[in-house]
């Protein structure tokens, strides 16, 4: 079985501590089980000025190897600021970016997972569907229905998520 992570939120070597229980669960499905494993983790376009916000992400390889066995890919989307704002945007934007980077890089896995409702999941969608492939997809409380939910048009694109889900009885 070939399984594909997504996860914006997940650890690299400039941000070591970054929800390391992502990578921890990671770890252990490729420990464990003899599950194929490759885990995107997109980061946005950042120019490598010293000073800038997010700077170490312009020194990301696109594709790295973990310690335990899996392939990690870095994508990069444009991430819109002020968030506040232009957080609805960037789904877009990641979705095009990022789905277009594993169409074109990646073997069709049999499930994707994405970590967060949005942006992961809606991001991955296109994907899902071009390789019918089951989308497992984390809820995580009030980031995901909480803050943003409350946008309309973050609310759409989170429910097609969960319809795909519905469709498919992965949701967790």
């Amino acid at each position: 079985m070939k399984v594909l992570t997504v996860a914006l939120n997940f650890p690299d070597q400039y941000h070591p501590t970054m929800t390391t229980w992502s990578k921890r669960q990671v770890d252990s499905i490729k420990t464990y089980t003899d599950i194929d494993l490759e885990v995107v983790v997109p980061r946005p376009f950042s120019i490598p000025i010293k000073f800038l916000p997010y700077h170490e992400f312009a020194k990301l390889p696109l594709k790295d190897n973990s310690n335990n066995g899996y392939t990690i890919h870095h994508p990069r989307f444009p991430y819109l600021i002020p968030k506040k704002l232009l957080f609805s945007a960037t789904g877009n934007l990641y979705s095009f970016f990022v789905s277009r980077y594993i169409l074109n890089n990646i073997k069709r896995p049999d499930i994707i997972h994405a970590r967060f409702g949005y942006l992961d999941g809606y991001g991955i969608l296109k994907a899902c569907k071009k390789w019918n492939a089951g989308l497992v997809l984390d809820i995580h409380g009030n980031k995901d229905f909480g803050e943003w939910f409350s946008s309309f048009p973050i609310r759409k694109k989170t429910e097609k998520n969960l319809t795909l889900c519905k469709e498919n009885a992965m949701c967790s």
